[in-house]
């Protein structure tokens, strides 16, 4: 039953869920056009009646616009044609453990609406999380009567999954769902209770490992404020991780940033655990970007030390070096709290070692 897990670890990706899954429902949809009517029409409060599915594309690439940064590429680009001519297409957008990219579902409702060959005109964005969006300000460019936005769940089109007739490809797809959490609905798990319950003392403990002698020395070692503990509701909700980061406006680490605390908090399995981390990392416009991703990418490569790069390759991401440990390495110890501080204290030393080796990076 775990094929599609399995395929998905095989990946050469670290764990490429979303680009994976829009592969594989795609190739469901095409497979099954009949369910792909139905969840477009459940998912847009659209008919689509007379209409045929022509085309179904992912990962289509679509050049940018003069006032965007960079190409648009939806997830799932959907094409639907009539006899009489009037032609459909649907924008999908995928999310499961991320969240959405700066105005990505905006540069995307714009590029539909300079595509003129289509008569109607959708961008869906389907999420695993609650991620409410305004509709207002993702259409302000474009002509509202034109295009239509919607959002949806996943576990919206897994109810639907259910009722469909039963193949084995459709119990994979369901079973893969199922273990990445996009089954689940909108009612609270005896999980969910014991989270809420326990939340605060969590959030406490997390305080612990970050206060006091760690937040001192990361402050002595980047020279600026530190943003924490008043963002971190805005982490945990938009980056999925609790942390404390470098940013000053003076400081050039606000575009190349340093974080250190407890990331991946959004684990699709139980199996997993989140990672405490350090992490350099440069925003994608940064204007001396090459020279910075260089030395990354040595840094990296340096077998004396425990760096490891993530992203130094992807032109439009934020990309980093980071000392990581994955929290199950902690637990053997007496004191939870004294080793995962001290793993910060020891992180934040080789951040002063890489200051002391590479002083072109911009301190």
């Amino acid at each position: 039953m775990d094929l599609l897990v399995k395929l998905l670890a095989l990946s050469e990706k670290p764990k490429p869920t979303e680009d994976f899954f829009s592969e594989v429902v795609a190739y469901f949809f095409k497979r099954n056009p009949d369910f792909l009517k139905i969840w477009l029409e459940t998912a847009t409060d659209s008919h689509f009646k007379g209409q045929t599915i022509s085309r179904i594309s992912t990962q289509r690439s679509y050049l940018p616009l003069e006032s965007h940064e960079g190409k648009s590429r939806p997830d799932l680009v959907i094409e639907l044609e009539s006899e009489d001519g009037k032609s459909s297409i649907v924008f999908v957008e995928s999310k499961i453990s991320s969240r959405e990219g700066k105005e990505q579902l905006k540069r995307y409702a714009e590029i539909l609406g300079s595509i003129e060959s289509y008569e109607y005109k959708y961008l869906i964005y389907i999420t695993r999380d609650y991620e409410p969006k305004d509709k207002f300000l993702i259409l302000c460019n474009v002509k509202t009567n034109k295009i239509n936005f919607f959002q949806t769940r996943w576990f919206l089109l897994y109810q639907l999954l259910t009722q469909f007739p039963e193949t084995y490809f459709r119990e994979e797809l369901a079973h893969f769902m199922e273990i990445h959490k996009m089954a689940v609905g909108n009612h609270f798990s005896p999980l969910d209770i014991v989270s809420l319950v326990n939340f605060e003392h969590s959030l406490n403990l997390v305080n612990a490992c970050l206060d006091d002698e760690v937040k001192d020395r990361f402050n002595n070692v980047f020279g600026c404020s530190i943003q924490w503990p008043s963002s971190g509701f805005h982490q945990l909700r938009h980056h999925k991780r609790i942390v404390m980061f470098a940013s000053t406006q003076q400081s050039p680490w606000k575009q190349v940033g340093c974080f250190m605390g407890f990331d991946q908090l959004n684990i699709d399995s139980a199996s997993d655990y989140p990672v405490i981390t350090i992490a350099l990392q440069i925003q994608p416009d940064f204007s001396n970007r090459d020279a910075v991703i260089s030395r990354m990418h040595e840094i990296s490569r340096d077998s004396t030390n425990a760096w490891h790069g993530v992203s130094l390759n992807e032109t439009d991401a934020w990309s980093s070096i980071r000392l990581s440990k994955d929290m199950k390495y902690f637990l053997p110890e007496k004191d939870h709290v004294a080793s995962i501080k001290q793993f910060f204290l020891d992180g934040l030393a080789a951040v002063e070692s890489l200051r002391e080796r590479y002083p072109d990076l911009p301190w």
